[in-house]
């Protein structure tokens, strides 16, 4: 038996999947065109968070993914009645992007 007890979505329409499947109902969209940003040559469409919901998710000696991801699972966990230190609970983190800042750096095995 599988039970869904709780999630959560982060994303640049909200830090809650309730203010995120507001911001769809009402038809509101993050997608941006981008031009020049990070010195791509070409420009390109994409949803990100602004400056001010990175400050805002931050975790001090966190990556950028990691803050995120330990947010958005934060507040799955206290919405849930469970013991996440249960051999029965099995927790399941999805993304889309994950740690890509670690590409290349001397932090990442690959």
């Amino acid at each position: 038996m599988v039970s869904i007890l709780a999630d959560n979505i982060v994303s640049p329409l909200g830090f809650t999947t309730e203010q995120n499947y507001s911001s769809v109902r009402a038809g509101e969209s993050a997608l941006k065109l981008y031009s020049g940003k990070w010195n791509l040559p070409e420009p390109f469409v994409a949803s990100l968070f602004t400056e001010e919901q990175n400050r805002q998710l931050q975790i001090d000696g966190l990556t950028r993914f990691e803050s995120i991801a330990f947010a958005s699972a934060s507040r799955a966990i206290s919405r849930a009645d469970i013991d996440v230190s249960s051999p029965r609970t099995i927790f399941i983190l999805s993304t889309t992007k994950a740690n890509v800042e670690l590409l290349g750096s001397a932090d990442c095995d690959l």
